[in-house]
């Protein structure tokens, strides 16, 4: 039993190292809050967005948070009972995503375009997102970087929470 408690404390101490050498968090505050609402004639649905900016060009990469409601395009208007959260990194060399194609030894020229972004989402009750909009402060943690919600974002997601639940 002594040698079970001493390869314990051997682990635990190796698992500190560890933690004590990670490098520090990253923390972006945002700084910028837009909407949009997007129509599906097809599915008859309306699919409404608010979406936090955090970080700027200068940044190696941004980040959104989008909060979205779908709704039927007709019949009465019924308060949302989910929210999607979609979080997502853009970076900064995402604009220019580099490719290189050869061809028997010879430089093929291409245009490129970006298909797809890292991205998470997830699904919560509109409880939960009316909680996030009347909270003092909010933050994030995905991607192993901190979003702190900016003031202005947060008071801007309370009236957004109004209108999508008819308050």
């Amino acid at each position: 039993m002594k040698w079970l408690a001493v390869a314990c404390c051997c682990c635990t101490l190796q698992a500190a190292d560890l933690v004590a050498q990670a490098p520090a968090a990253r923390v972006i505050v945002g700084n910028q809050i837009t909407g949009s609402s997007q129509t599906d004639t097809k599915g008859q649905t309306v699919t409404e967005t608010a979406t936090l900016r955090f970080g700027d060009s200068a940044s190696p990469a941004t980040f959104t948070v989008d909060f979205a409601v779908r709704r039927p395009l007709r019949g009465p208007a019924s308060p949302a009972t989910v929210v999607d959260v979609i979080v997502t990194e853009q970076r900064a060399d995402d604009d220019a995503p580099d490719m290189a194609l050869r061809v028997n030894d010879e430089p093929l020229p291409v245009v490129t375009r970006l298909r797809s972004r890292r991205s998470l989402v997830a699904t919560i009750p509109a409880a939960e997102f009316d909680r996030i909009a009347r909270a003092g402060a909010v933050s994030d943690r995905t991607f192993d970087v901190t979003l702190q919600f900016g003031r202005t974002q947060i008071a801007l997601l309370r009236a957004t929470a109004d209108r999508w639940f008819g308050r």
